[in-house]
């Protein structure tokens, strides 16, 4: 239930579909399963990881929609440096059902670690996972 929907008559009208996180999916193909089935905004809801899972899926897949967040974990520093509110899930629902959206930037990281060595980090990857070839 959202009781922090605004009452302009919009959250009637909204269409809100649960999607689960796994340890082994921590938000990457959720996020595609609902974009695949007409998704216009994502509402991570959960901690860092999940968020970075779901923004890796935007960022790598192109699609047309918004990343909401709502922040559940421990850390939530991107949801802090937003400005959504940590620790009041009802506004941070109200804020992600809000129409205003902003643009952030999503960078991937490759490193020449020399001796044929290189390292890469996504915001896909789970955890604190550095790929090392």
């Amino acid at each position: 239930m959202i009781e922090a929907a605004p009452d302009d008559g919009a959250a009637a009208a909204t269409d809100v579909r649960w999607y689960e996180t796994s340890p082994e999916d921590a938000g990457h193909g959720t996020a595609a399963r609902a974009v695949e089935e007409g998704a216009e905004v994502l509402v991570a809801a959960g901690g860092d990881g999940t968020v970075r899972a779901v923004a890796a899926y935007l960022g790598e897949s192109g699609a047309d929609a918004d990343l909401a967040i709502v922040p559940l974990g421990t850390g939530n520093l991107l949801a802090r440096n937003l400005g959504v509110p940590v620790g009041d899930v009802p506004a941070a629902f109200a804020r992600a059902l809000a129409p205003e959206a902003r643009p952030v930037d999503l960078g991937w990281l490759e490193a020449d670690l020399g001796e044929g060595r290189s390292a890469s980090r996504s915001p896909s990857w789970p955890g604190s996972a550095w790929t090392r070839t």
